[in-house]
């Protein structure tokens, strides 16, 4: 007997959607309601049923209806309702099958419609009721002399048809469509359309139906894989979409229009507005280039039969798939916050179409079964979910009309869409004239009452491939009511490692997949937040999959969602076996890049698209610190990475923030970069209102001061609007006498100063050599919750007073390496050791052809492609709760890092798009550029083509003067504070240039003019201590120290003069001092080998000296057991952390060795105690 389910059994399916197994061996539970709707279930045939072997995914087990499915429903242009001996498009017969049947070879997708069971496995040809033929081959000529009607020439096509024509192949999309920017003259459009047809037969073998031809060639299945890698109709609507792009462009040159995408598609907008009327005198040269477009002139051969079909498929209640080459160009068009916002809707339409046919099928199961149990007939659905709706994503799309674009590719009446949250999410929303938007709130008392049976259901970026635990919980309640009710579903995810970790829980669970074709899978989504663009690795709603039913039992579902660590962890077995059988076929070796660095930001998955992300700067990651869970990172880029050629422009980009967000912006970006203004480094009365007004800040409200080329925090001061004005003051304005100011302050202020006090950052500013800083607004994260005692982050042992769980605003850091395509085939070359030049090109062409083609409507970024390395938090001082502005905004890695769940990873990566390409690959930073892009501020300019001088390799020196040279003609055309300062970069760099190649004196006068300039320039004082350290005299050593203690004063945060005043010291001989500085400047920044080396030979010395002493006074036992213990650290990290330019000599190794030696005195000559230590050369770029 049937027995009922609680009203919420399921999480929150309605009663009526569960079905039963009409076997009878085994019934699934179902509501009483849904039992009488049903009535006496037809008797189950002969062939198998769910679960048992070969049963697919026929929902029912019984004998499948013949469909009724209008021609063209899915794949219009080849017939899609029917196929080879009558199968439907993707259905093929097996190899094995015997006489007189035909095998199902698919295990995962519905049964052919009109096919009836034969037998595990077998299935018979359709009988006399069926209504799908056996179609001929395509270049069959009695099929070419009778395949539908027949195209008409243009000339003899009515106006209706010319309507038809370019309605079924002209943009679907309305809502987020771009509009034109300027007012086009109805002369500009009709001169514009005759040089488009003239393009358009310039080149007679390429047309709309010969790409189609080209891309099926003879396969029935629109989603089978090619040779290209893309399946048939993606090949198909990809290439039609670049052929337009690539023939169309041309023209726009001619009305003075760049030739991008996004003109073009402008101008296809302004044309179809103007045009796409009959009553427009542009209309018929609109509709003649569109037939041109479309149909080949001769139409002869094979491609006479597609051509037939296409018009055919015109006149058809809904757009063909296959032509809907210009929404995809419309689509690719948009700037990416847009086109990701168009993303869901789109994606929503585009499944419906692919799965019409299958889901006309289901409906009329549905239908049949209804009518066996005497029930009237049923009106088919149209309504869709969306579940995991939010308010932040979902709801704000609804409300501006995005949805509209749901409805654009079917027809049949107006599509109810119904927007399912766990949030409080309601109300109701008009999108255009196709589509009602319904929200509701999944813990709704009156849910399961509310909503009509859906016809598909979608589950959008869900996460679940990440098989994190936390993920699958939430979901596998409604998994298993989707399962259960065997409801059409639609799975999508950011990225092919979802995809194998889907298609893993899925196989967990029995799901049986539910896609038109005879291998069923993930597939590419052409309306995807990036448009499927074949260089992304993460994209919103990037990959999708249909499924509906489950061949398990009841039971066995129950019992894995009921147990989702059981479920992770079955899933997770699978992966790993997939990962061992693949073992053998991935290559070894590290591969080539030529940039890896590092994007600080803050993330709230919590906002809208537009606010979830924002980029605070960026780094190179040689140069950047990781520790805690960010040591993984570097861990991956030691293993896998092999870093070539350095990119030249790196540098300027990565390290002043102005430039870095500006390229963000314009890249298309702009809504990942913090709102911000920029200023001069001047004060002057009034500069706080002016900043508030331009990012309108209220009294109350907080900001951020920045330097626009510092790293580690300096120079990052978040502040009340209402300080502002008295901080600006101080930060501004200098000492009137810097030298007199540094005689007056501690000689050991620099050992004591506070961390990120404003007191430090206000030197930090003083001493900045950059002409402008930045405001911005406060950014914040989501809450990193860290419980007390939690292993791997040293905040989870500092509970607070109660024992409660901590929440701190963290900065995520994430890594990326940059790889070119041209390193990729050099390092192919290389791995295989060929001399040989024919075979070195054969092996780059096979490397060239495993990458997915780049065609031209992607544009190219310099054959840059990203690869990210992962993420973490890096955590402040302070949580959430403290009172201290700084310490709980500005993160600090060594104080704490936290993980980051991998399904937030993948939507920082999906929001990111294609952002870090672009800053590197598509932007002109050459010092023409430069200069072009800051014309207005001159001083700026000129600084930016100063850090591009020093970013040239040493051997470049005259290059390097050039770009010099060009810096300081920028800044004659400037005055003022700002300018002195790049003087004094200028001046610096011009002694570096000479310092690099050990021209120390010949350096000494050029710093002296960069402090003349700038008496505040901490570096410039810092290397004309270098130039007296390197003269070696005992006199200039102590005034090299003297000036490297300035410039700590200066910037307490400075690494170099600490390693290099321990240097100094060494030489003088004074070890305890070399000890001091070193242990200092070791707080400050831990793990530099420069500093644990210095430590340590000071260290070996005392120790020496120490039991030199014990042994003079008759203690010849004694052993300096601290200081040994100390230096042998100290070696060890030195040793561990050196870079290339430290050498580890025999000395060395024999001092490691004698303190290994506990029980035995250190026995070393006074003579060769260490007298030197290792320098840091830092040039302060």
């Amino acid at each position: 007997m049937a027995q009922d389910f609680p009203p919420r059994a399921f999480g929150f399916l309605p009663r009526w959607s569960f079905y039963a197994d009409p076997s009878g061996a085994t019934r699934t539970p179902i509501t009483a309601d849904l039992m009488a709707w049903l009535g006496p279930l037809p008797a189950a045939g002969p062939g198998p049923g769910p679960g048992s072997p070969g049963g697919g995914a026929w929902a029912f087990g019984g004998p499948s209806p013949t469909a009724s499915v209008h021609p063209g429903a899915i794949h219009p242009n080849f017939a899609p309702s029917v196929g080879q001996a009558g199968y439907p498009a993707g259905v093929f017969p097996g190899p094995g099958a015997a006489a007189g049947t035909q095998q199902y070879t698919s295990a995962h997708a519905l049964p052919p419609h009109g096919v009836q069971p034969a037998g595990p496995g077998q299935w018979r040809p359709p009988g006399p009721q069926a209504k799908a033929k056996a179609e001929p081959p395509e270049d069959d000529p009695k099929e070419i002399a009778r395949s539908g009607e027949a195209v008409p020439a243009f000339q003899a096509m009515t106006t209706e048809q010319k309507v038809q024509l370019i309605s079924s192949l002209r943009s679907a999309w309305r809502a987020g469509r771009p509009r034109p920017r300027r007012a086009w003259a109805t002369a500009e459009l009709s001169a514009l359309l005759r040089e488009q047809e003239a393009l358009l037969r310039s080149t007679p073998h390429e047309w709309t139906t010969g790409i189609i031809q080209t891309a099926f060639g003879r396969s029935y299945d629109m989603l089978q894989v090619g040779p290209s890698g893309w399946p048939h109709l993606h090949e198909a609507i990809l290439m039609m979409a670049d052929f337009v792009y690539r023939k169309l462009r041309p023209a726009l040159r001619k009305v003075g229009m760049p030739d991008s995408l996004a003109a073009l598609v402008e101008l296809d907008q302004a044309l179809s507005d103007a045009a796409g009327s009959s009553g427009s005198p542009l209309f018929e040269g609109f509709a003649r280039n569109w037939y041109v477009l479309c149909f080949s002139p001769d139409r002869r051969g094979a491609t006479a039969a597609v051509s037939r079909r296409v018009w055919a498929r015109m006149g058809g209640p809904a757009p063909s798939l296959v032509t809907t080459s210009m929404s995809y160009l419309h689509h690719l068009a948009l700037p990416p916050l847009e086109r990701r916002r168009c993303s869901g809707p789109r994606t929503v339409a585009f499944a419906l179409a692919l799965l019409s046919t299958l889901l006309e099928a289901d409906a009329e199961t549905r239908q049949r079964y209804g009518r066996a149990a005497g029930q009237r007939a049923r009106t088919p659905s149209r309504a869709v979910w969306v579940l995991g709706a939010s308010d932040a994503v979902e709801g704000p799309l609804a409300q501006n009309g995005y949805f509209e674009d749901a409805g654009a590719l079917e027809a049949g009446g107006k599509l109810q869409l119904f927007l399912v949250s766990d949030e409080r999410l309601q109300g109701e929303w008009p999108c255009g004239s196709s589509v009602r938007v319904h929200a509701r709130t999944r813990e709704a008392e009156w849910f399961s009452e509310a909503l009509p049976e859906p016809k598909l259901v979608f589950c959008m970026n869900t996460g679940l491939g990440t098989l994190g635990a936390p993920v699958v919980a939430r979901w596998a309640p409604c998994l298993l009511g989707l399962l259960l009710a065997s409801v059409p579903t639609v799975l999508t995810c950011r990225c092919q490692a979802e995809v194998r970790g889907e298609r893993a829980l899925l196989k967990v669970l029995g799901a049986k997949l539910f896609m038109l074709t005879s291998a069923p899978k993930h597939i590419r989504n052409l309306y995807s937040g990036m448009a499927a663009d074949p260089d992304i690795e993460y994209d919103d709603n990037g990959w999708l999959l249909a499924f509906n039913g489950s061949s398990l039992s009841e039971p066995a579902l129950r019992e894995l969602a009921g147990n989702p660590e059981k479920l992770v962890k079955e899933a997770s077995r699978i992966l790993e076996s997939e990962a061992e059988g693949g073992q053998s076929e991935g290559g070894g070796g590290r591969t080539p890049a030529v940039f890896w660095g590092i994007l600080d930001l803050k993330y709230d998955a919590g906002k809208t698209p537009d606010a979830r992300v924002r980029i605070l700067e960026s780094g190179d990651g040689r140069s950047s610190r990781f520790s805690g869970y960010g040591a993984a990172i570097k861990e991956t880029v030691q293993h896998d990475l092999k870093l070539g050629e350095t990119l030249l422009r790196r540098s300027i980009l990565v390290e002043n923030k102005k430039l870095t967000h500006d390229l963000i912006v314009d890249s298309g970006y702009g809504h990942v970069r913090p709102i911000q203004v920029a200023f001069p480094r001047v004060y002057s009365p009034g500069l706080a209102s002016r900043i508030r007004a331009a990012l309108s800040l209220e009294d109350e409200g907080y900001c951020v001061l920045k330097l626009c080329n510092r790293q580690r925090g300096a120079g990052v001061i978040p502040i009340r609007v209402a300080e502002l004005e008295e901080a600006l003051e101080q930060l501004l304005v200098l000492p009137e006498d810097v030298e007199a100011w540094l005689r007056r302050q501690p000689k050991d202020w620099a050992r004591h100063v506070c961390w990120g006090s404003f007191e430090e950052q206000l030197r930090h500013w003083w001493s900045n050599e950059c002409p402008v800083f930045v405001v911005e607004e406060l950014c914040c994260s989501q809450p990193t919750v860290i419980q007390p005692g939690a292993g791997g982050c040293n905040k989870g042992s500092e509970a607070d007073e109660r024992g409660r769980p901590r929440e701190f605003d963290g900065t995520m850091r994430v890594g990326f390496s940059l790889l070119k395509d041209e390193e990729l085939e050099t390092d192919v070359v290389a791995r295989s050791g060929s001399d040989d030049e024919e075979a070195a090109k054969a092996l780059k062409a096979r490397a060239r052809a495993k990458r997915p083609r780049r065609l031209a409507m992607f544009g190219d970024f310099d054959g840059l492609r990203v690869q990210w390395l992962g993420g973490y938090w890096k955590l402040p001082i302070e949580d959430t709760e403290s009172g201290d502005l700084r310490g709980r905004v500005v993160s600090v890695a060594k104080q704490g890092t936290a993980p980051v769940p991998p399904s937030e990873l993948h939507d920082v990566y999906a929001t990111l798009g294609d952002v870090v390409q672009a800053m590197f690959g598509c932007h002109d930073l050459s010092y023409r550029g430069l200069v072009s892009r800051y014309k207005d501020q001159p001083e700026l300019g000129a600084f930016i083509v100063a850090r591009l001088a020093l970013s040239a390799k040493p051997r470049e020196k005259d290059a390097r003067l050039r770009l010099l040279g060009v810096a300081q003609t920028e800044l004659k055309k400037c005055s003022g504070l700002p300018c002195s300062f790049v003087q004094s970069y200028v001046d610096r760099s011009f002694g570096v240039s000479e310092a690099m190649f050990g021209n120390w004196e010949a350096a000494r006068p050029m710093f002296k003019r960069s402090l003349h300039s700038m008496p505040a320039n901490s570096t410039a004082r810092f290397l004309l201590g270098m130039c007296l350290m390197e003269s070696g005299s005992q006199g200039d050593l102590q005034a090299a120290v003297a000036r490297m203690e300035e410039s700590l004063l200066l910037d307490p945060d400075f690494k170099a003069p600490y390693a290099d005043i321990g240097v100094a010291h060494l030489r003088l001989g004074d070890y305890d001092a070399a000890v001091e500085i070193s242990e200092v400047g070791l707080a400050r920044h831990p793990a530099t080998a420069h500093l644990e080396y210095n430590l340590a030979c000071s260290k070996f010395v005392l120790a020496c000296r120490e039991e030199e002493a014990a042994k003079q006074r008759g203690e010849a036992a004694h052993v300096a057991a601290g200081l040994r213990r100390r230096a042998l650290e100290a070696f060890r990290a030195a040793r561990e952390h050196r870079g290339k330019e430290q050498q580890w000599t025999e000395r060395d190794q024999e001092m490691v060795e004698q303190l290994h030696r506990e029980s035995r005195p250190l026995s070393w000559p006074a003579s060769l105690m260490p007298r030197d230590g290792w320098r840091f050369l830092s040039w302060r770029q």
